[in-house]
């Protein structure tokens, strides 16, 4: 995604002079030089070599697919992990509240998560 950035702020970046003449070599005459750059025609990335562009491209690609496998290992351990947490969901609620109890018992301070806990397990009898 930054390599696609930086590749859209090159091309809204006008061409240089050094660069059309590089582009344009048949081109001496700076009045049709300074016309060209006015109609914006070239960009700075249009007037890259193709080596340039190439590695452009070749870092873009790269960085798609490091986006891509990202990606895919975040969604084969994060999926099986919530089906998980959804099989094993009781069992928690059940050790969670028994260490409401103990708290209570002992007279220990609960979390505001444990209070919420206890307040939708005391509403639910």
């Amino acid at each position: 995604m930054i390599t696609a950035l930086v590749i859209w702020i090159m091309n809204t970046i006008p061409a240089s002079v050094e660069a059309i003449s590089r582009v344009l070599p048949m081109v001496k005459d700076p009045e049709v030089i300074d016309q060209i750059i006015q109609l914006d025609i070239y960009s700075f990335f249009n007037t890259l070599t193709r080596v340039e562009k190439a590695g452009t491209y070749f870092v873009l690609v790269f960085e798609l697919a490091l986006w891509a496998w990202g990606i895919m290992l975040f969604f084969t351990r994060w999926i099986p992990q919530k089906l998980k947490d959804k099989k094993n969901k009781s069992i928690d609620q059940v050790n969670t509240l028994k260490s409401i109890k103990w708290k209570l018992e002992n007279n220990m301070a609960l979390s505001k998560s444990e209070q919420k806990f206890y307040k939708k397990y005391n509403n639910a009898k």
